[in-house]
C-alpha cells in the first residue's frame, strides 16, 4: 500500500492556527505518553481521561511547529475519543481534501463527519481515501463509524438524497469479509430507490451467504410480493416463519415472516382456501410471544373476524 506524503504544509498550518497561542508546551513527548496511556487504558473512564488529557497537549503544542503537523492524526484521533468533536471539526474543516493526506488524518476526517452527522464530507473524504489507497484505513474507518451512517444515509434516502444514501449503503455491503445482512440493507436501498432487479441479486447472494436468515427471506418476501411473484413471496414468508426456531432459544412467531403470512392470505386473498398450514392458528399462538405487536394483532383480529359464520 502506498503511503501519502505528509500532506500540504499551507494546508496544515491553517488548522493548527485555529488554536490560541497561550500556554503553549515545547514538548511533545507529554502527548506521546498521554496518548499511549489512553491507546494502552482498558477501563473506559481511564481511557477518557488520559485522551483528555492528550487532547490538552496536543493543542499546547505551537501551531507552527513540526511536532503538531507530525502529530496532526493522532491529536484528532484524541480530540474525538476525549469528545472533543467540535474543536477536531475546525481543524478538519480547513484541510484541503484534494490534497495527499496520511491515512491517519483521513481516517480521523471520517469519524469526524461521521459523528457531526455531515454524509457528504464523509463519503468525500472516504472517496479520497481510496483514491491514496488508504483501503485498509477506509474500511476500518467504515466499521468504526457504521452504526452512525446507517441512520444517515437512511435520512437521506427519505430526503431523496438517493445518490449518498446509495452510496453509503454500497461501501457499506462491499467491506469485507461480506455479511448477508448488509447485502440485505443494500437489497432493501435498491428496492426502495426502484432498482429491483440490483436488489432481487443482493438478497440472492445475501441468503447465499447466510440461508438461516429469517429476515432476510421474510425481505426477499416482500420484494418477490411487490413484482407479483405471490406464490413465491409466500414460499420466503414460510421459510422465514420456519427459522424462527433454527436458532437456540428461538420461539416460533417471533420473526417478521407469520405477519407477512397472514397479510398475504387476509387482504391479498381473501377469498382463497387456506393454505396449508393455515396462518390464522400460527398467527394466533404468534401474539402469545408478541402480544404487542399491533399489525400482527389487527391481522389475526381481521382474519379471524372475515371467517366468522354470516348471520342471517
Amino acid at each position: 500500500m502506498r503511503v501519502a506524503p505528509a500532506g500540504s504544509a499551507a494546508v496544515v498550518l491553517a488548522a493548527l492556527a485555529l488554536i490560541p497561542s497561550a500556554g503553549l508546551s515545547q514538548d511533545p513527548t507529554r502527548f506521546d505518553r498521554a496518548r499511549a496511556a489512553a491507546i494502552a487504558a482498558t477501563d473506559e473512564r481511564d481511557r477518557a481521561r488520559h485522551a483528555a488529557s492528550a487532547a490538552g497537549e496536543f493543542l499546547r503544542l505551537p501551531p507552527r511547529s513540526t511536532a503538531r503537523r507530525e502529530r496532526l492524526g493522532p491529536g484528532l484521533q484524541m480530540l474525538l475519543l476525549a469528545d472533543k468533536v467540535d474543536t477536531a471539526a475546525e481543524l478538519v474543516a480547513t484541510l484541503d481534501v484534494t490534497a495527499p493526506q496520511p491515512a491517519d488524518v483521513v481516517a480521523a476526517a471520517m469519524q469526524t463527519h461521521a459523528r457531526r452527522g455531515r454524509l457528504a464530507l464523509f463519503l468525500r473524504w472516504h472517496d479520497r481515501g481510496l483514491e491514496l489507497e488508504y483501503d485498509a484505513t477506509v474500511a476500518r474507518a467504515l466499521r468504526q463509524t457504521e452504526t452512525l451512517l446507517m441512520p444517515l444515509a437512511d435520512n437521506a434516502l427519505r430526503r431523496g438524497e438517493t445518490v449518498s444514501g446509495v452510496r453509503t449503503f454500497e461501501r457499506l455491503a462491499a467491506l469485507e469479509p461480506p455479511a448477508g445482512w448488509r447485502l440485505s440493507n443494500l437489497a432493501l436501498t435498491y428496492r426502495c430507490v426502484g432498482r429491483l432487479e440490483a436488489a432481487e441479486g443482493g438478497y440472492r447472494r445475501a441468503l447465499e451467504l447466510t440461508p438461516g436468515d429469517n429476515q432476510i427471506h421474510n425481505d426477499y418476501g416482500l420484494l418477490l410480493r411487490a413484482t407479483g411473484r405471490v406464490d413465491a413471496a409466500r414460499t420466503a414468508f414460510q421459510r422465514s416463519y420456519a427459522l424462527d426456531t433454527a436458532t437456540p432459544g428461538g420461539r416460533a412467531g417471533q420473526g417478521p415472516g407469520i405477519t407477512n403470512l397472514i397479510y398475504e392470505h387476509a387482504l391479498l386473498r381473501p377469498d382463497a382456501t387456506p393454505p396449508s398450514p393455515d396462518p390464522l392458528p400460527l398467527g394466533s399462538a404468534a401474539l402469545v410471544v408478541r402480544p404487542s405487536a399491533k399489525m400482527l394483532s389487527r391481522l389475526v383480529l381481521d382474519l379471524a373476524l372475515d371467517r366468522l359464520p354470516t348471520r342471517r
